[in-house]
């Protein structure tokens, strides 16, 4: 079975993203060698983890290419979306240290709880009825119905939400390059939240370069390198 231009696409810019957001959060992540802060660790991981739901179109485009079909509804929702909470986890530890939010602790278990509620109901509709779940569109593209919307929705506003009181607390920093950061950050958090909010509703290959714009500013907005210092910081 032939695949159509824009399950091809969608496969293609899908994979572009996830493995431009795997190289961002491990050169995230190898940065713990220099500073020895395990934030870096877990916002290296948490870009990653964000990136999971196109891990699904991406396998699925690849496995497509063999067999005309991909991968089967239930191994697309479970590869995409199954570990959102825990790379969120990681995000939502780091950013309380960050922020210094007292009793962040409280914040991470109370995610936590509503995230294991939430897998509970997947897994026991995925038994019992998938599509409430989402419909296979085709190898790459699912429609979601009511119940994961809300799940991706939820997920997004937390991951959003706290990356613009991150880049909000930068932008109003006396110290110029962490102001500079807090742009880059602002910016990488609004085409992410563009990207991923459209991706939700419906899905077009042209979105996914969106998605990998964010990748890179968010990757600049943490790490700052020194080329993006010397363009900006005169």
């Amino acid at each position: 079975m032939a695949l159509d231009n824009i399950t091809i696409l969608n496969g293609v810019f899908s994979l572009i993203f996830v493995i431009i957001s795997f190289i961002v959060g491990i050169k995230m992540m190898l940065k713990y060698k220099v500073f020895k802060d395990r934030a870096f660790i877990l916002v290296g991981l948490a870009w990653i983890g964000i990136s999971e739901p196109w891990w699904s179109p991406s396998i699925g485009f690849l496995v497509a290419l063999i067999n005309g079909t991909g991968i089967s509804l239930e191994a697309y929702l479970i590869i995409g979306y199954v570990l959102l909470p825990f790379f969120l986890t990681a995000w939502l530890i780091a950013i309380t240290e960050f922020l210094d939010i007292k009793k962040g602790n409280i914040i991470v278990m109370i995610y936590i709880i509503i995230s294991i509620i939430f897998e509970i109901l997947i897994f026991y509709f995925m038994v019992t009825d998938i599509s409430v779940l989402a419909v296979k569109l085709s190898p790459t593209d699912i429609d979601f119905g009511t119940l994961f919307q809300i799940y991706l929705i939820f997920n997004l506003t937390i991951f959003i939400i706290t990356g613009f009181m991150f880049a909000i607390k930068s932008l109003r920093s006396n110290n110029p390059e962490v102001k500079l950061k807090g742009k880059f950050l602002f910016i990488a958090f609004i085409t992410y939240l563009v990207g991923s909010a459209i991706e939700i509703i419906y899905t077009f290959p042209q979105n996914r370069l969106i998605l990998v714009l964010s990748a890179i500013l968010y990757y600049i907005g943490f790490i700052l390198p020194e080329w993006i210092k010397k363009q900006f910081l005169k």
